[in-house]
């Protein structure tokens, strides 16, 4: 009832007055009736009635909202409080915009990768994984470790599958992305059917027909959101599946950052999975599953890992599998999260959250010292005003809550437009990595009501912060020096570090660490985006087939792939062609295996080190325009090789070379399990970001027998053609030599490295933003201070000139505070900027090579130091000039 009363005010307020004019004409009649002039029995019925005033007051405190009527007058007076002074208003949520959007776009990152659960999953905290893959073999035997897991599913994925809607015509095939998932896979991860059903042991047996689950996405977007889909059959890699159930909206299987589309079981025939081929559910060799628990009651993570890599050792040694480098890893079977939407390990985890924990912090306590500095000057300001509306009679309290409430209106309107800010960051983030056919942005990066919530409770927060701090000072001033504008008392007074600089050192310190961080990131990620791989792009494009999933068997498929270089060479627009196993600069080369050099860099020991493999078909430098600096690259007689023991050839680039400190050609060395001779070195390869260099690589021969095994991405074609003829006279050659091969991701190399590093640029451009909001605002804030100082002593600069003080010595005296805070502030934030370096270079060595290169290198060392330093020189001369060109006589009359 008081609260349809405090909306319905108004009427309440006309009904109050009625009620009160009907007691007075009721006693006003009651003395006429009596015999009093009528004048006389309205004057007396006032006066019976008492003030009106307080009666309507009580009224009010007895309906129950007259507090909220004042919080709403605060507000209105702090409306128009805020519309009087447009230029500090239009700072402070200019400010609070670009603070508070960055630090709620790198919240919303670090929320959409490692804290949102994955769409459709149940109770996601109670799900792990492996974090490698193992064999099926092994997933078998861990579905019987029932006191640590409640349910145990597998699955193998991303794995491509061409999909026909219509009759299987390979035309109209599609390559999707999915997932060949163990029975238990939905059930496990508690996902609900929104049309017919999901697979069951008892229904979906092996050797029986062909079935298949769909997304949401796919059935909506490409099955027409057919009601009636259940039954209707569909053509996987040719073969003929049976539609038996579409998942939930937003499924999009476990780990979704690379979704999946459709879902095959493991009891499929291997024509529908040529990943299934060669009895590879027995094979405890074939490596290719991931497996994912759901914890009992009550166990814990660590509890689980234990248990399975007990498990695991006892199957390693039943199969006699000997992992690599085992006796550096202290456990076979590592789990991780499992819930959120994308697979990254614990340690990798933590370095993100650290990281973006540090930098959000950092922004956001710069952004309200900044504030502080602008709040401070400005209740200075108005210490005139507040002095006169105390000494007319309002309470502190009434005083503290409209200061706080202005500041409180204009965080929430700086927290609005952060919030808009975020999505457009975010919006722009989506259309950059969407332009690239080589980034997949799967994950939904738009804000959910958590991070609007926290943008408004930090924003809410911030400004009652804010607002109270100037407030209980300013209204605690001299009341006789504030109505005679004095300057020399409470706020005002000269401190050498008072409050705003204090405020003023931490933004400097801020604006250091920001700006020092953000530049040793820049200035890694640039080492690497020099193009410069040994080769010309012009003529070089790079497609993929996959004649497994275009209906051939395995050993169709590697004689489609064995002659296929040659015969396209054969074609009058064609110079060169060659097959590799993946594309080439797909992805940044990532030394993801062990080498072992013996006498490499320190003779007789041996040198362990991380290489990126890359498997290459004879003719791959020739085609690509690279000649071997020494050896020669593979020929036809290695492809067709079929021996298994002894030394495998390789050959590696110019950065692998280094590390076997001597000529390494005919040097023997191993990758992992395999024995290796070097018999060539080519200098080649594109340096990732925070690399200096190509990561060290090694090439090995691409054989027939390597062809007959099924490959998730298909394999990827070289093809040199006459400058300008581009990509569809090799599509008509394809054409032509076999019609039934699918030809997809074609690209011309040129595209390729656009694509490569778009990202790259995108994010030198984020973190370029970061540094330059740490540098605008940091200058903007020692401006501001050295102007308010300059103000401040204003007399003393007059007396000081009208004794003969010089302009260069009135320069120095008012920039000397501002090199005093600069030089301070600067001193703290590089220390700090180096200990946050060190910290993360030790989680994290790929991280650490960016801030090595940036700190190993004296320009990146002193660049962003040294341009902080001159541009928050230039703010604290501006105003110092103003001052030190101030007519004394002026400055002496207005005291």
């Amino acid at each position: 009832m008081g609260l349809r009363r405090f909306f319905q005010r108004r009427q309440a307020e006309r009904d109050l007055d009625d009620e009160i004019r009907f007691d007075l004409a009721e006693e006003s009649r009651r003395l006429i009736e009596r015999g009093e002039p009528a004048d006389s029995a309205r004057a007396a019925a006032r006066r019976g009635f008492g003030s009106i005033t307080r009666i309507k007051e009580e009224t009010r405190q007895a309906w129950g909202w007259a507090g909220a009527e004042r919080l709403l007058q605060d507000l209105r007076f702090a409306f128009r409080s805020v519309r009087t002074s447009p230029g500090f208003s239009l700072a402070a949520v200019l400010t609070f915009t670009v603070g508070l959007g960055l630090c709620s776009f790198l919240f919303n990152t670090l929320d959409a990768l490692l804290l949102r659960p994955a769409p459709g999953v149940r109770e996601p905290a109670q799900l792990v994984a492996t974090q490698a893959p193992v064999a099926f073999a092994y997933f078998d035997s861990y579905r019987s470790l029932r006191d640590v897991a409640a349910a145990t599913a597998a699955y193998n994925g991303p794995v491509p599958f061409n999909l026909a809607v219509a009759n299987g015509d390979a035309a109209q095939a599609e390559r999707v992305s999915g997932h060949l998932v163990s029975l238990e896979y939905f059930s496990t991860l508690g996902a609900r059917p929104l049309l017919g059903r999901f697979f069951e042991p008892d229904l979906d047996r092996r050797g029986g027909p062909p079935t298949a689950v769909v997304s949401e996405r796919f059935w909506r977007t490409r099955l027409n959101a057919d009601s009636h889909v259940i039954g209707r059959a569909v053509w996987i890699n040719r073969q003929q599946a049976t539609i038996i159930g579409v998942a939930e909206k937003g499924f999009q299987g476990l780990f979704p950052i690379v979704p999946a589309d459709i879902f095959v079981p493991v009891t499929v025939d291997p024509a529908v999975a040529p990943e299934l081929a060669g009895n590879a559910l027995e094979d405890p060799a074939s490596r290719a599953f991931r497996v994912f628990l759901r914890l009992a009651p009550g166990v814990t993570i660590n509890a689980a890992e234990a248990a399975l890599d007990a498990r695991t050792r006892q199957l390693d040694d039943t199969y006699g599998y000997r992992q690599p480098n085992q006796e550096r890893a202290p456990r076979r079977a590592r789990l991780i999260r499992a819930g959120t939407v994308a697979p990254y390990p614990t340690e990798l985890r933590r370095l993100f959250v650290m990281f973006f924990s540090a930098m959000t912090a950092l922004i956001l306590t710069f952004t309200c010292a900044n504030m502080a500095g602008l709040v401070l000057a400005r209740a200075s300001a108005r210490r005139h005003e507040v002095s006169l509306r105390l000494a007319l009679g309002a309470g502190r309290v009434r005083m503290i809550r409209q200061l706080v409430a202005e500041s409180v209106l204009l965080a929430i309107a700086g927290g609005a437009g952060g919030l808009a800010a975020t999505y457009g960051f975010v919006a722009l983030l989506t259309r950059v990595v969407a332009a690239s056919p080589l980034f997949r942005l799967a994950v939904q990066l738009t804000p959910d009501p958590r991070v609007a919530a926290l943008t408004f409770l930090v924003s809410v927060a911030a400004g009652i912060a804010l607002g109270l701090m100037p407030a209980l000072v300013v209204t605690r001033t001299d009341l006789i020096s504030g109505l005679k504008g004095h300057l020399g008392t409470s706020l005002a007074r000269y401190h050498r570090f008072g409050l705003r600089n204090l405020f003023m050192v931490y933004q400097i310190t801020a604006a250091m660490a920001l700006v020092v961080i953000m530049g040793f990131l820049v200035s890694g990620i640039q080492s690497g985006a020099s193009r410069d791989a040994g080769f010309t792009a012009e003529g070089l494009s790079v497609l993929s087939l996959d004649p497994v999933r275009d209906g051939y068997s395995l050993d169709e498929a590697a004689g489609v792939l064995a002659g296929l270089s040659e015969r396209l060479t054969e074609v009058d627009n064609v110079e060169a062609a060659a097959l590799i196993d993946s594309r080439p600069f797909q992805q940044f080369a990532l030394p993801d295996t062990t080498a072992s050099i013996p006498g490499g860099r320190v003779p007789e020991e041996e040198t362990i080190q991380r290489v990126a493999v890359q498997t290459i078909g004879p003719g791959f430098f020739a085609t690509l325009g690279v000649p071997l600096e020494r050896g020669a690259e593979f020929s036809n007689r290695d492809f067709q090789s079929t021996a298994a023991s002894g030394a495998t050839p390789a050959v590696i680039n110019h950065t692998a070379a280094e590390l076997f400190g001597v000529n390494p050609l005919g040097k023997i060395f191993r990758l992992d399990e395999r024995v290796l001779q070097v018999t060539g070195v080519v200098k080649y390869g594109l340096p990732p970001p925070f690399r200096v260099a190509p990561s060290p690589t090694v090439f090995l021969p691409l054989t027939v027998r390597a062809l007959q095994q099924p490959r998730p991405q298909g394999i990827a074609v070289l093809v040199r053609t006459r400058e300008g003829d581009g990509l569809e006279p090799v599509r008509r050659s394809l054409n032509r030599i076999d019609p039934n091969l699918t030809v997809f991701d074609a690209r011309t190399m040129h595209d390729q490295l656009d694509d490569l590093y778009l990202v790259v640029r995108y994010t030198q451009v984020i973190y370029g933003v970061v540094g330059l909001f740490a540098l605008v605002l940091a200058s903007v804030g020692l401006a501001g201070v050295t102007a308010h100082a300059a103000i401040r002593r204003r007399k003393e600069i007059g007396i000081r000139m009208a004794l003969g003080a010089r302009s260069l010595q009135v320069l120095g005296l008012v920039m000397r505070e501002g090199a005093i805070m600069t030089m301070l502030g600067a001193g703290i934030g590089v220390t700090f900027a180096y200990g946050l370096a060190r910290l993360l270079m030790a989680i994290n060595s790929e991280l650490g090579q960016a801030l090595v290169l940036s700190t190993g290198n004296p320009m990146r060392l002193l660049a962003g130091p040294a341009i902080l330093i001159a541009v928050t020189a230039v703010a604290c001369y501006l105003p110092a000039r103003r001052s030190a060109h101030l007519n004394p006589l002026v400055a002496l009359r207005e005291e």
